[in-house]
């Protein structure tokens, strides 16, 4: 590793300052991207009793795309509170 001296540490440290400053995170990787614009719908279905998987279906029906057990886990993490379900490890026998 090269030997740098200290305006280029301080160079590359205000480089890297700036990019974090500068970060946007791909909104396709922000968990519950395409469900949180309709979060008061979603509470008000469910107020209503409506299943997971009927909002599911009003939702696709929009055009928005979700999925039943996607909305159901929004359901428990967002509206209940509560910790995200582990999925099952699925063991292969070889």
């Amino acid at each position: 590793m090269d030997i740098q001296t200290e305006s280029e540490v301080e160079r590359i440290r205000a480089a890297l300052n700036e990019a974090i400053k500068n970060f946007q995170p791909n909104p396709r990787r922000v968990v519950f991207y395409h469900l949180k614009p309709f979060h008061d719908k979603i509470v008000e279905w469910r107020s209503l009793q409506a299943s997971y998987r009927t909002i599911a279906l009003l939702l696709k029906s929009q055009g928005v795309q979700t999925s039943k057990a996607r909305v159901a886990e929004y359901g428990r993490v967002v509206l209940d509170g509560k910790k995200p379900r582990k999925r099952k490890r699925v063991r292969r026998s070889f």
